[in-house]
């Protein structure tokens, strides 16, 4: 089991990698696959996680998936967020 704080420091890592390397402003079911094999190796050999050998544990690198999963959900709906406020007229307010 990972305590809190690890699990904190692995999913910043995680995060940062996926900034690095993916687009940030599409969902993970539109990623290119060379990438995210990419953000995959670098996990899983250990480049930044010498120091999470709790991720040994899990099979098949779906902590991974899931939080780079994650991390996409939230980068995409804040990219929408913003093209959204951006199309909108501005609130135009007759001063009378």
């Amino acid at each position: 089991m990972l305590s809190n704080n690890i699990f904190v420091d692995i999913q910043s890592s995680v995060n940062a990698l996926v900034e690095e390397h993916l687009n940030t402003t599409v969902p993970f079911s539109q990623q290119q696959e060379a990438k995210l094999n990419t953000v995959h190796s670098i996990v899983s050999l250990g480049t930044r996680f010498e120091q999470f050998p709790q991720l040994a544990a899990f099979q098949a690198e779906w902590v991974t998936t899931e939080l780079i999963k994650i991390e996409l959900r939230r980068t995409v709906q804040k990219f929408s967020r913003k093209k959204t406020r951006a199309r909108k007229v501005p609130n135009v307010r007759s001063f009378h």
